[in-house]
């Protein structure tokens, strides 16, 4: 067992990530302490579409842009953290629907 697999604490979900299951890339991802270990597991499910993981390697990033681009495509699929965390605080709609 390696120095990046002690890190990780449940390796049933590893086994499952590591032959393409989607789900399990994030789970296991969820699970791992070492923080390059996490990101690489979000990076692999939100590449393949896991909704999820959009969001929370998002919340990952250092860069600005890669940020951007995974909450905004959390938030086109409907994904409502990635919605709260794209939009500016001062962007709120008026709550009672009035322009001024």
């Amino acid at each position: 067992m390696n120095q990046q697999e002690m890190k990780c604490q449940d390796h049933s979900f590893r086994k499952s990530a590591e032959e393409g299951n989607v789900a399990a890339k994030y789970l296991y991802a969820l699970q791992c302490s070492d923080p390059e270990e996490r990101r690489r597991w979000l990076k692999e499910a939100a590449e393949a579409g896991y909704i999820p993981a959009m969001c929370d390697y998002a919340l990952s990033c250092d860069g600005a842009d890669e940020r951007k681009h995974w909450l905004r495509e959390a938030a086109y699929e409907g994904h409502i953290p990635a919605v709260l965390q794209a939009t500016p605080s001062n962007a709120a709609p008026p709550i009672n629907g009035d322009a001024g």
